[in-house]
Formats: C-alpha cells, structure tokens, sequence
C-alpha cells in the first residue's frame, strides 16, 4: 500500500484543486499541518519528520505539495511507475538550480557536479514531491540536519550534491513534473489529450503536476483544459516577464537557467574590471 501524504494548513482554492483531483482519482490524501502556522519551507521538513518517525521503515508514502499541483494519474500507475526506477527513494527533478552556499565557486561547483550525467533540461532536484520508503526519507532528512535559515528545496539540493548517489530524481518526468525554471514555457512544454497533461520534452505522462510557486497563470493554462476542473481555477498574479524572457533564452540555446544566478552586480563588477585590466596589459 501506498499512503499519500501533503503539508496545508488551511483552506484555499488552490487545495481545493488538489482535494478534487485527488477524489476524482480515489486518492486519500492525509493532510499534516492543518491549522497550524506556516512561517518557511523548513517547517515543511521539520513536520514530515515528525510524521514519518510514526511508521514504519518500509512502509511506502508519497509525499507531494498541495497548494499549487494536482494529481492526473491514480495509485496504481504511480506505484507502476515507482517500480520501474528500481530505487528505495525517488525525488521530483526541475530545470533550476536554487542554492545558495558560500561562495560563487562553491555554487559553479556544486551545479557543475549536480549538472553532469542528467537529462535535459530536468536534472536538478525539487523537494515538492517524493515517493518512497519512510525510513529512508526520514534517515536522509535527519542526515541534512537543521533547516532554521534554509528552506527544504535549498537543504535538499545541497545534501544532493554531497551524495548525489543517495538519490534519484524523476528527470524524465514520469512521475512528477515540476515547472520551475521553465514559466511561461507552458505551451512549449505540454499539451493536453484526453485529460492528460503530456510533457512534449520527454513524451512523458506525469501523474502529478506542480508548478512551484507562483507559476499559477501558467498552471490555468492547462487546468482550463481537464474537464474534471470544471470553471475551478488558480487565483493568479501576472506572469513574471522577466522569468519568462529568461527561460525563453534558456529554452533557445538549450542550456538551463543557472547562468542568471551568475549574472549579480557583484559578478558583472568583476567581470569589466577583468575586461579593463586586459585592455590595460593589451595596449600599454
């Protein structure tokens, strides 16, 4: 068996397209953290932990988050899928790199390392979704360690690149698909068949859809074309045009978006005083 687990502590429209999609598919989906105060993403952590340290070791949960995803595919085809990864622990991969350790070299470092041997253009880890064995889940949470000043994407995605042998993450999209680093790409990206969402990127057919964050305009793109939605529809602020001039240029060079991470006053700083004390040794 399988249990569902998602962390939202209070009522929305946004969990009421989760809740209905989860119904539609007979999913029963145990909610942790209702009522409670939700102040960082590293309670998100701090609360499964709690949750998980309460079943057993080998027991099968997936977890995924509720406040901007939904599901498009039942228990059995999740399960299906799951087997075929042939691993103890499978996490949700996007196309963005969000770290944040010490240094710039550290970072190029860390997502040179993270970089390599993945599938374009998903080969980062996002945290909004896992399936597995709870003990193993629980004993990698407990490995990271606090989560006080970083939130669980960041804490997940450092720890990887520490062990990266650890974990295997959904680059293709079979499971989860996650949209981060890609907004605005949605109507290169999927396409909607017999109320299925189909990544056009790796011919996949995810069973859970998440938009990370504040991608909700780009989410109505495609709730507006499942009929199990009705007129239901994600409270949404404009698209970010920036993040969206971004990854369209990300998108046409074929390359993932981390090179913007690169792009700070500091580092532009740096880089013309290179570019003069060339010039300056070139010509004088």
């Amino acid at each position: 068996m399988l249990e569902v687990i998602t962390i939202s502590t209070h009522d929305t429209t946004n969990f009421e397209l989760f809740k209905l999609s989860a119904d539609k598919l007979g999913i029963d989906a145990t909610r942790i953290g209702y009522g409670k105060k939700y102040t960082g993403h590293h309670l998100k952590s701090l609360w499964l932990m709690e949750f998980l340290k309460e079943q057993p070791y080998h027991k099968l949960m997936l977890y995924t988050d509720s406040m901007d995803a939904f599901f498009l595919g039942g228990i059995d085809e999740i399960l299906h899928k799951y087997a075929k990864f042939n691993a103890p622990l499978v996490l949700s991969a996007e196309q963005n790199l969000n770290i944040r350790p010490t240094s710039t070299f550290d970072k190029y470092r860390r997502y040179r390392r993270l970089k390599s041997n993945r599938s374009k253009p998903y080969r980062f880890l996002n945290a909004g979704g896992w399936i597995g064995e709870a003990g193993e889940m629980l004993r990698i949470l407990e490995n990271i360690g606090a989560f006080g000043n970083i939130d669980d994407q960041e804490a997940m995605n450092l720890y990887y690149s520490d062990h990266p042998s650890e974990l295997t993450i959904d680059s293709n999209h079979e499971i989860f698909s996650c949209t981060a680093g890609r907004t605005g790409l949605e109507k290169l990206d999927y396409r909607v068949e017999n109320d299925r969402v189909i990544n056009v990127i790796t011919g996949s057919k995810p069973a859970i859809m998440h938009f990370a964050g504040n991608n909700l305009a780009g989410a109505n793109r495609l709730v507006q074309q499942i009929s199990m939605f009705g007129e239901l529809r994600y409270p949404a602020k404009p698209p970010n045009r920036w993040n969206q001039f971004k990854n369209r240029l990300t998108s046409i060079f074929k390359t993932d978006n981390y090179f913007f991470h690169l792009v700070t006053p500091w580092a532009i700083v740096m880089l013309l005083l290179t570019i003069m004390a060339l010039v300056f040794f070139v010509y004088f």
